[in-house]
C-alpha cells in the first residue's frame, strides 16, 4: 500500500509483501500466525457509527478487526493474486523458523460478529480492500 504519512523505520507488512513479491525472490511467510486485517475505511466507518448512533448498548466492548482470519502466508497469496505476482515465490513456513527478540502471539484473530450485528455494518474482505489500495511501488 501507500507509504505512511509519518516515516517508520521499516516497511509495513503490506509494503514488505509487495516488495518481496515484486523482487521475484522466494520469501518465507508464516503460515501459523493468524490475524484479522482490517481496512482503514472500515475503521473510519466503525468509529463514525459509534459516535453518531444512539441506542447502542451502554458500556459495550467490541473487537475491531477484519472479517477474515488469515495467516501471513494467506495474505501474501491474496496480494500475489490481486497484483499479478508469481505466488510460487511464497514459501509457507512456521514462525519457529525465525529467531525473534520478542515472541509474537500465534493467533490474535477475533470474532467481530457482535460489532457487525450491533452496528449493522459490513466489513471489507482483505481481497476487496487490496483492489482499493494502490500498489506501493
Amino acid at each position: 500500500g501507500p507509504l505512511p504519512p509519518e516515516p517508520v523505520p521499516r516497511a509495513l507488512f503490506l509494503q514488505f509483501v509487495e516488495q518481496s513479491l515484486a523482487s521475484g525472490k522466494p520469501t518465507s511467510f508464516f503460515d501459523d500466525e493468524f490475524r484479522c486485517p482490517i481496512f482503514v475505511s472500515d475503521i473510519v466507518s466503525i468509529v463514525h457509527t459509534l459516535l453518531v448512533s444512539p441506542g447502542l448498548p451502554p458500556h459495550s466492548v467490541y473487537n475491531m478487526g477484519g472479517p477474515e482470519r488469515l495467516s501471513r502466508a494467506d495474505m501474501a497469496a491474496k496480494v500475489a493474486e490481486a497484483r499479478g505476482y508469481d505466488a510460487s515465490n511464497i514459501l509457507a513456513a512456521p514462525s519457529s523458523t525465525v529467531q525473534r527478540p520478542v515472541a509474537s502471539p500465534a493467533d490474535i484473530s477475533m470474532s467481530v460478529s457482535r460489532l457487525v450485528q450491533d452496528l449493522g455494518i459490513t466489513l471489507t474482505p482483505f481481497s476487496e480492500a487490496l483492489k482499493r489500495i494502490p500498489p506501493s511501488h
